[in-house]
């Protein structure tokens, strides 16, 4: 396999990092968390791992922290949908 290669790991972290806003993906902390997984899928000289997974986890954790939640339907959200699905069913 060739350092070019997306291996396992990057390929996770970039996802992750595709679900959060665009704002952050280029963040000092999203490239770092690509760096750290391409270390840990293509491993050079005698890197512990333990340390770059810890760190990995580390800046995953601060940009899914600094992300805006996710607002899910709220109950006007639910009613609203529901009124429109009885509208149609009567009207059809």
């Amino acid at each position: 396999m060739s350092p070019d290669d997306v291996g396992p790991v990057q390929a996770a972290v970039k996802r992750d990092l595709a679900g959060l806003p665009a704002v952050l993906a280029g963040t000092s902390s999203a490239l770092a968390a690509l760096a750290l997984a391409d270390a840990i899928d293509h491993p050079r000289a005698a890197m512990a791992l333990a340390p770059m997974v810890r760190e990995l986890r580390e800046c995953m954790a601060e940009l899914t922290a600094k992300a805006p939640p996710q607002v899910e339907g709220d109950r006007v959200d639910d009613l609203t949908s529901k009124r429109a699905a009885r509208r149609s069913n009567a009207a059809g």
